[in-house]
């Protein structure tokens, strides 16, 4: 599913008295307190109530539904969790089991997890957030959604008037940099944190291509370290070309 969802999905056959399978029941019912949203539905029940999970997209011919509780024999728990990090998105967790047609005292069934954008919060997403470097070194952390602009660093904090003059101003410049970009990346993929990142990526790449002569070799070498691994922290090839480019400023 990509960017839009995680869908995974594992199939199971076990003995009615298996202590892990009472376990994870156990831990649907006690979960359920927590959840925003839950269904249940044991086999036998009569009524047509189905609980019916949207997630993908959202766009055009690009939504994906699963159905649960349509089978009268099957029994059904069904939890929706908001995301703690994202509130525009949310996580759920589905279980599915039904006698086995072969053996009564075994059971069939199914887990599921679902992790994708609350479709009630289409259409109200955040506005991204992004970076902006000012010519007397200072950073600038612009939020569109609430129209604030946050100074990050001031222009005094790398050099006189915020310039880059020497290999200490580049390298104190580089980690705030590099902290920004991985306590966002390690908080979600959702659009606006891939814009910060975007962001601060572009500044590192400026700063590479403009600054690189003040470092020492092992001084580059320690940066490119660092690139690597921010590289590889990276899923969307675009910044992933970007910080390739940083890294060869450095050489």
């Amino acid at each position: 599913m990509g960017k839009n969802a995680t869908y995974l999905y594992n199939e199971f056959n076990v003995d009615k008295d298996d202590p892990q399978w009472k376990q994870l029941k156990k831990a649907f019912d006690t979960d359920a307190k927590e959840a925003y949203n839950v269904f249940k539905k044991s086999k036998g029940t009569t009524d047509r109530a189905t609980s019916i999970i949207r997630y993908g997209s959202y766009q055009k011919g690009n939504t994906n539904t699963i159905t649960f509780g349509s089978h009268l024999d099957h029994n059904y728990r069904v939890l929706l969790f908001h995301d703690p990090a994202d509130s525009y998105w949310r996580t759920c967790y589905a279980l599915v089991w039904y006698e086995s047609r072969d053996d009564s005292k075994k059971l069939h069934g199914y887990m599921y997890r679902i992790y994708s954008r609350d479709p009630q919060m289409v259409g109200k997403e955040k506005q991204p957030t992004t970076i902006s470097m000012l010519n007397d070194g200072s950073m600038i952390q612009y939020d569109k959604d609430t129209g604030l602009s946050t100074v990050v660093q001031s222009g005094n904090a790398a050099g006189e008037n915020g310039s880059i003059k020497s290999s200490i101003d580049f390298l104190s410049r580089f980690n705030i940099l590099r902290s920004m970009y991985m306590e966002k990346i390690e908080q979600s993929d959702s659009a606006a944190s891939l814009t910060y990142c975007t962001s601060v990526v572009n500044n590192l790449l400026s700063l590479c291509k403009q600054h690189a002569a003040l470092l020492d070799a092992n001084e580059k070498m320690a940066c490119r370290n660092i690139l690597s691994s921010m590289q590889q922290a990276c899923t969307d090839i675009g910044r992933r070309e970007m910080i390739s480019l940083a890294k060869s400023y450095l050489k």
